[in-house]
């Protein structure tokens, strides 16, 4: 059931959200006694046990699903839930679904599945393992998977825009529709030129996507994947529906059966954008549709999945819209909150002039008041990103470089970026109290001396290691590239450690981790497991590692900067096209959550330890052999 409610301006200071104690942080899915163990084992039609096959429980009439890993020896161990009627199924690529009812009832109980290969698995890819498949063994191969991938997956992964098979004009009307396309999903107004790119690579690009998406024969070099191992298989993920907006809007595949593709949604079912689990583990998600009637932040209740709007009101009688999000140190969230509309495409790519409509806002989850707080006048408006350094000020991006709000004084300090364009994408601060922001569209990261009051800049070298080789383009193609060529590195939301001297970035086209030592300003790069991931945004957890969505996969990385080591965690939906990634920490225990955009979902992904995974074993053993 979805609660609504509309909350008017708080102008009281909000207490502070005093931090929970005791027990592990297991995350709950009713009010009801969770008491019970769901187990079993996976196996293949022959005999053989599979590891990293993602089980699915959804218990009947909640809009939550719960999603767990099978181990090495195919044994999966679902968190205590409540005794109830469960749909129950098991999926991974190479093989067809296996499904099944449990009447979950007692202290334990087993279900186990046999599943039986397919060849057929394309549709059950992710974005990567898509453009893994276009091969790279001729000029024009690579010329072309370069520009398709520039063009055709920066706002979502390559599984969206390759799950269909078109002819060569079906392709050529697909591109020449996106060439209109802002990174919002609507269309530019008839009198704007289109893509220049795309309108240059049309015929070249629809005569590639025919030869390996066409009516005939491919050219794709398919091979499966592997399945997730290790502690990629320790997560246990939450999964929420969320309520369309009354507004409408629709929602075709909500991605939980891979054999349907990716998911499918439009329209009131797109707004959702950054989603942040909180201490008490229910989850904030931000909305950036203009046409909302009610919803400026929603709520979901981590324990019945039940939401709640909040409003504030904005232009036109709608409700204001919001972007980015983060959790403070003393259990508060910030949101970016806007009074005149969605975000535009200009400030999506980091264009856009000042904004005075945008303001930051902090929300407390004990009583969902909403206060709001308006930059000086003559300031630019906060927009798309928003943290908390390690002294408690608030940093937020605008359409020129940064903003610092102090919630002690209510006190705001501007920041502008030293090249313009200054607009910002992504913002962090730093433990000694700076902020960091990066600029997109030119490969800049802006920084703060609050000491002096100046902005200063980092320019992000060229990503070397590209698919194109010597003589793959030609001059005319370099000249559509630009001046920064086939390098691009697009910097996007970044993360400060605040509790050491480095700030992470994810480069989105460069495929890397950029690390900076806020004091000797020093670069290091490191390139991201494979190809095509596309990672977004990074968050740092108290053992210094870096965790980052990744937008042209369905997939959570994980670099490790002791060892250099990455891992990839997998979200149980396919498309899930995350813009970004947030995470709360408590008791040692990581919580990651993001927004399934085009799934109309919000994700929670809890890492449960070896241990955790083990007492479950045990318990679950333990239960079985009395029964």
């Amino acid at each position: 059931m979805t609660q609504k409610k509309n909350v008017s301006i708080c102008v009281l200071a909000i207490a502070v959200l005093a931090m929970l104690s005791g027990a592990v942080w297991i995350p709950k899915i009713s009010h009801a006694a969770e008491n019970s163990l769901l187990t079993g084992i996976v196996k293949s039609a022959s005999g053989e046990k599979l590891e990293g096959v993602t089980v699915f429980a959804k218990i009947e009439g909640r809009p939550v699903t719960v999603s767990v890993f099978t181990d090495d020896q195919g044994a999966y161990y679902f968190p205590p839930m409540e005794e109830g009627k469960y749909k129950v199924w098991a999926q991974a690529v190479g093989f067809e679904a296996a499904r099944g009812d449990v009447n979950l009832k007692g202290a334990s109980q087993r279900k186990d599945f046999a599943m039986k290969e397919t060849k057929d698995y394309w549709l059950q890819l992710s974005g990567d393992e898509m453009e893994a498949a276009l091969p790279e063994d001729t000029a024009n191969h690579r010329r072309m998977k370069d520009v398709f991938m520039r063009q055709c997956t920066s706002c979502h992964g390559a599984n969206i825009a390759l799950q269909n098979k078109f002819d060569e004009q079906g392709w050529e009307a697909i591109i020449n529709a996106m060439s209109r396309t802002n990174t919002s999903g609507g269309f530019h107004p008839d009198d704007q030129r289109p893509n220049a790119a795309m309108t240059y690579f049309k015929k070249d690009l629809a005569t590639y996507l025919t030869e390996m998406r066409g009516p005939g024969p491919s050219a794709l070099q398919m091979k499966l994947p592997p399945r997730p191992s290790g502690d990629a298989v320790l997560p246990a993920i939450y999964s929420y529906d969320l309520p369309l907006e009354e507004g409408g809007g629709y929602n075709l595949n909500n991605g939980n059966d891979w054999s349907f593709g990716t998911a499918q949604g439009s329209g009131g079912a797109q707004g959702g954008h950054d989603a942040q689990v909180d201490l008490n583990g229910d989850v904030w998600f931000t909305y950036n549709e203009a046409d909302s009637a009610d919803r400026t932040v929603g709520h979901v209740n981590g324990k019945t999945g039940d939401v709640t709007n909040i409003m504030y009101p904005g232009k036109g009688g709608h409700a204001a819209t919001t972007h980015g999000i983060a959790l403070a140190h003393d259990g508060m969230v910030w949101v970016t909150l806007n009074t005149n509309g969605a975000i535009n495409a200009a400030a999506e790519a980091g264009e856009a002039g000042a904004d005075p409509s945008g303001k930051v806002a902090r929300i407390d989850p004990k009583t969902e008041k909403l206060e709001v707080f308006q930059p000086d006048a003559g300031m630019a408006g906060a927009n798309i990103s928003i943290d908390e350094d390690g002294r408690g000020a608030i940093w937020a991006s605008t359409g020129r470089g940064a903003l610092r709000f102090d919630p002690k004084t209510k006190k705001f300090q501007e920041f502008v970026s030293l090249t313009q364009p200054g607009g910002s994408y992504g913002m962090t601060g730093d433990k000694d109290g700076n902020g960091w922001w990066t600029q997109i569209s030119i490969d800049i990261v802006g920084h703060s001396d609050i000491e002096t009051g100046k902005s200063l800049e980092i320019k992000v070298p060229p990503n070397k290691d590209t698919l194109i080789k010597d003589g793959d383009l030609s001059a005319d193609d370099l000249k559509m590239f630009g001046a920064r060529g086939t390098g691009t590195e697009a910097p996007r939301r970044l993360v400060a450690d605040k509790n050491s001297d480095d700030v992470w970035v994810p480069d989105y086209s460069g495929n890397n981790l950029l690390r900076i030592n806020t004091h000797t300003l020093k670069l290091t790069f490191y390139p991201a497991p494979r190809p095509g991931l596309n990672p977004y945004m990074g968050m740092v957890d108290s053992s210094h590692n870096v965790w980052m969505n990744l937008q042209g996969s369905d997939y959570v990385a994980r670099f490790d900067p002791k060892t250099e080591k990455w891992t990839l965690f997998a979200w149980p939906i396919h498309g899930t096209s995350t813009r970004a990634l947030h995470m709360a920490e408590k008791n040692g225990q990581v919580q990651l959550s993001a927004m399934f955009y085009n799934a109309n979902r919000v994700g929670r992904m809890v890492i449960r330890s070896k241990q955790d995974v083990q007492t479950l074993k045990t318990r679950a053993q333990q239960t079985m052999a009395s029964n």
